[in-house]
């Protein structure tokens, strides 16, 4: 089975790093893709589509330092489901990508940014937010 994902896109706005009570990082940030097409009509449609990214440890750090709303990123991960309950509602379920490769494209303020890599697989990379 395969459970891969690759996205180029733009962060909808700049990335939010959290600490966990273990200590691993985690950084949090949404990348918007968007597809143009003509339809029957003739018209000229564009759908964006958002897509929540998480990263954790040194590539969290790294993707924090360096990316902010607007830039355009690559990534490569996994899809992630899973069902949380709001304090005040019934369960919803969500969907996030788990990257493992995020790739700076364009400039952050003139400067270029390294490519940024995660851990190779096989190492514990995410705790359950459950």
């Amino acid at each position: 089975m395969v459970n891969r994902i690759t996205l180029v896109g733009n962060l909808g706005r700049d990335p939010e790093l959290l600490t966990t009570e273990s200590g691993r990082h985690r950084t949090t940030f949404p990348v918007a893709t968007n597809r143009r097409y003509t339809n029957g009509n003739g018209e000229l449609v564009e759908e964006v589509t958002w897509h929540r990214i998480v990263t954790w440890g040194k590539l969290a750090e790294t993707c924090n330092q360096y990316l902010e709303k607007g830039r355009l990123v690559y990534v490569e991960g996994r899809v992630r489901n899973y069902q949380t309950t709001p304090p005040e509602g019934d369960p919803v379920w969500r969907t996030e990508v788990v990257a493992n490769v995020v790739r700076f494209l364009g400039k952050k303020n003139g400067n270029g940014a390294p490519a940024a890599e995660a851990p190779p697989e096989g190492e514990n990379t995410e705790e359950v937010p459950f």
